[in-house]
């Protein structure tokens, strides 16, 4: 996960605001809402240091990119739900 947006584990976890980190923790976010039903938005806040309401807006803007696909979040969607199921 870290690696396909070229940052680390440790930033997506940190208060860090920059583009790449933003994208990687929003893609951490929906990928632990979409394969782990049972999470609720403050279970994944927990996670991340953040806020339910962060949360739910975070996904909410990484599910618009990946329909909208002007930054490719569509691909690297499916590479990383195809990889974390086959792991």
């Amino acid at each position: 996960m870290a690696e396909e947006y070229g940052v680390t584990v440790d930033s997506i976890e940190s208060a860090a605001k920059n583009k790449n980190v933003s994208y990687a923790r929003s893609m951490a976010m929906t990928l632990a809402n979409d394969l782990i039903p049972n999470l609720s938005f403050k279970d994944i806040g927990t996670a991340f240091n953040k806020g339910h309401t962060y949360v739910y807006e975070a996904i909410k803007r990484t599910r618009e990119r990946i329909c909208d696909d002007r930054y490719e979040q569509s691909a690297i969607y499916e590479r990383l739900i195809h990889s974390l199921k086959n792991n």
